[in-house]
């Protein structure tokens, strides 16, 4: 799991080329404008979701990762709590292959990070992450699924 400043991004291009269109996609389109929903950047290889998500407390937080894509969340109204937890390190649970997602309840996260206004958080496969927690009620953000391979 990586947190930096958004105005960084360019630098993790050599984690993954496509991260250079979400680079592209960034510069030019205000992130806070946009309509809740799916955008396709570069079909299903790159898009972002625009979402709205009702802040949770730590307690409340569920641990997910992903196999063939990575995420790039921006917060984009309040700043955001993420848990972690090496996905190595927690139990097996069912996987959505199609979903590409899996969710691991009832298992605390390890530790946490704080991903403020103007930074990004990136989750790699390996990366179990619980996000969402924020003191805000609602919180608008920005999620990027780029793909792995």
């Amino acid at each position: 799991m990586i947190i930096d400043k958004l105005e960084n991004l360019k630098m993790y291009t050599a984690l993954n080329p496509r991260i250079a269109l979400v680079c592209k996609f960034v510069e030019t389109h205000s992130l806070i404008d946009l309509p809740v929903g799916r955008h396709l950047i570069d079909g299903e290889n790159v898009y972002v979701n625009i979402d709205l998500v009702k802040g949770k407390q730590r307690e409340d937080a569920v641990l997910e990762y992903h196999h063939k894509m990575m995420d790039i969340a921006i917060p984009l109204t309040s700043e955001e709590e993420y848990g972690y937890t090496p996905v190595a390190e927690l139990p097996s649970v069912d996987f959505d292959v199609q979903k590409d997602f899996a969710k691991v309840e009832g298992v605390s996260c390890q530790t946490f990070l704080t991903c403020k206004l103007g930074n990004m958080v990136i989750c790699l496969p390996q990366d179990g992450h619980a996000p969402g927690i924020c003191e805000s009620a609602e919180l608008k953000k920005a999620i990027f699924k780029v793909a792995m391979y």
